[in-house]
């Protein structure tokens, strides 16, 4: 009974903590700046899921593209049309542009703005080096991503007849053009003037008529607008450097390369691990591979090789690139960035470092003994 009651008097005496107090209403805002590719169409889908979760009232894409691949930028259009809330595409700064597939992005938003100084379109689609597609492949692209845009246009109310004519006949027009012709809403300086526009337009999201409510809701005691910014992941940020054409070419040569001299000169190890690496990481930087695919590709050929470095007398090479490859692998495995997959990754990045610990000392022991 005494002891009954002293434990509720502790109960009682615990201090009591306060509830947290609600943070202001602020926008959710990324930056694009450069080209579309796997790590942003990725970026853009879990920003999307992670301004709705925290109840933002929208979502701004500050976008500045000379273009990038079709399979990123219709997951990304996509992903904007399926949005269960606002995504307002800002093209700025000034100087900066909507190129080729931006065109695509920018008519996807449940309102486009752009700064003065920038421009749009030019939408033909093109090759991977940027060489014209002949023939009749050519024309199948051409006339697809055409109607692509034409039903995105068409979606968001924009002007359908320009849409077209920015993929096939590669027309780009300024800020102001573009707000005369109803390719954009408006031209605004900044993200103030953005806001303050926007505020009050009634848009069409996940199906639903929604009315932006946009003006006092997101404006602290200075009269500026609240911005909480987005930033890439790890992952996603290696991703986007390799994903840069140039970077991409390379990788896929030098896994050629590094594989054709493996098979020349077979028991060298070093060009044939290193190849494989990099034909993995070219696959998925050109969108060829999806992410995950790549990842469980990089996992597999990590615990291969691991495995392999037990039986095979390379002093560390093989085992080397296979935790290089193991590690690669977990970083972009469950890229949908949700809280459960923090887990796996940081579980999967622990086991490589344990088990390059292990294989660096056998190695090191052997080397030792063959002194």
């Amino acid at each position: 009974m005494r002891s009954a009651a002293a434990l509720i008097a502790l109960v009682l005496a615990a201090p009591v903590r306060a509830e947290t107090p609600a943070a202001p209403a602020a926008l959710a805002r990324i930056v694009i700046d450069g080209s579309i590719n796997p790590a942003v169409a990725s970026f853009v889908h879990e920003s999307i899921a992670r301004a709705h979760d925290e109840g933002a009232p929208a979502l701004v894409i500050q976008l500045d593209t000379p273009g990038g691949l079709l399979p990123s930028m219709q997951a990304i259009v996509k992903d904007i049309l399926a949005a269960p809330l606002p995504v307002i595409v800002y093209v700025a700064p000034s100087g900066g542009g909507a190129g080729s597939a931006g065109v695509f992005i920018t008519l996807a938003a449940h309102v486009a703005a752009m700064a003065p100084g920038t421009s749009i379109g030019a939408a033909h689609p093109v090759g991977g080096a940027g060489e014209d597609i002949k023939g009749t492949l050519g024309r199948k692209i051409v006339n697809y991503t055409a109607s692509f845009s034409e039903a995105i246009a068409h979606k968001r109310g924009r002007n359908v007849e320009w849409a077209a004519k920015a993929v096939r006949k590669s027309v780009s027009i300024t800020a102001e053009e573009a707000a005369r012709l109803n390719v954009v809403d408006f031209v605004a300086k900044d993200l103030d003037e953005v806001v303050a526009r926007a505020d009050g337009r009634t848009v069409d999201v996940a199906g639903e008529s929604r009315k932006l409510a946009l003006g006092k809701a997101v404006r602290g005691a200075e009269g500026h607008v609240r911005v909480h910014t987005y930033e890439m992941r790890l992952s996603q940020r290696v991703l986007n450097v390799i994903a840069d054409p140039r970077i991409a070419s390379l990788l896929m040569m030098a896994g050629l390369l590094g594989l054709y001299i493996e098979f020349t000169h077979p028991g060298l190890a070093f060009p044939g691990v290193a190849g494989a690496i990099c034909l993995i990481l070219a696959l998925a930087a050109l969108h060829v591979l999806p992410v995950n695919t790549s990842a469980l590709a990089l996992l597999l050929l990590g615990v291969a090789l691991l495995v392999a470095e037990a039986f095979l007398p390379t002093f560390g090479v093989i085992g080397a690139g296979g935790l290089v490859a193991f590690v690669l692998g977990a970083l972009w495995w469950g890229r949908s960035g949700w809280r459960g997959d923090g887990w796996r990754r940081s579980g999967l990045c622990c086991y490589a470092g344990s088990t390059g610990r292990r294989r660096a000392t056998r190695s090191w022991t052997r080397g030792s003994g063959s002194r």
